[in-house]
């Protein structure tokens, strides 16, 4: 059976080894990519949090009412941000529990 060819190929065991490791390094890729996506949600969450700091701050002052109108859209902005955040988190989570 040693003559046997499959797909051109003169050995079956030298295309599974190729698809072996092409399946190998796209994993590795996928990996890497879920760790920059978890890096940049994280970078971007803790921006977030500053940002809804000082406006937590600006809300102790007398401030006027149009800055508040203001601060109110900073904050909904933050929170929908914070939102998007969450689900990159969630997505990361949930391919690592799926492929162990």
């Amino acid at each position: 059976m040693s003559g046997f060819r499959l797909s051109g190929e003169k050995y079956p065991e030298t295309r599974e080894k190729k698809l072996s490791g092409k399946i190998e390094e796209s994993k590795e890729l996928l990996e890497n990519a879920q760790r920059r996506v978890n890096d940049i949600a994280a970078d971007l969450n803790n921006v977030l949090t500053i940002i809804l700091g000082y406006a937590s701050l600006l809300r102790m002052e007398d401030i006027p009412e149009d800055m508040d109108i203001v601060l109110s859209r900073i904050e909904t902005a933050c929170k929908r941000a914070a939102t998007l955040t969450q689900k990159l988190f969630s997505a990361v989570e949930t391919r690592n529990v799926k492929d162990p």
